[in-house]
């Protein structure tokens, strides 16, 4: 999962030089579909409410930076965290394919 978060940090990185507003709307979707994510693998059981929790700062902090205004990162993160788990549990195979492809994202790729 921490290589999920450096590559959703370094999307940020790379659409910094685009004007502000683009840059403000893709940091917004950085931060939900992080969080969906986190949403996900709590709910399939990869990761403990504690160390969701974890990963909530974690993502503000390589987000925002130390001292940084992160004013509406609560909102963001946790609308896309429930977003996470409301997706799975609707799910009609009660997300065992989602925990499937998320576990596969997890391991990262084949090697061969």
């Amino acid at each position: 999962m921490r290589h999920i978060l450096s590559a959703l940090t370094l999307s940020l990185a790379i659409a910094a030089p685009a004007m502000a507003q683009d840059a403000a709307a893709t940091r917004d979707a950085i931060i939900k579909n992080g969080a969906q994510l986190n949403g996900l693998a709590q709910q399939c059981g990869n990761i403990t409410p504690e160390q969701a929790k974890t990963r909530k700062e974690q993502s503000r902090a390589a987000i925002y930076g130390k001292g940084a205004d992160s004013s509406g990162f609560d909102a963001l993160y946790d609308a896309g965290f429930n977003a996470g788990i409301a997706r799975i549990k609707s799910a009609p195979d009660g997300g065992k394919q989602m925990c499937e492809r998320l576990k596969a994202l997890q391991q990262g790729p084949a090697k061969k």
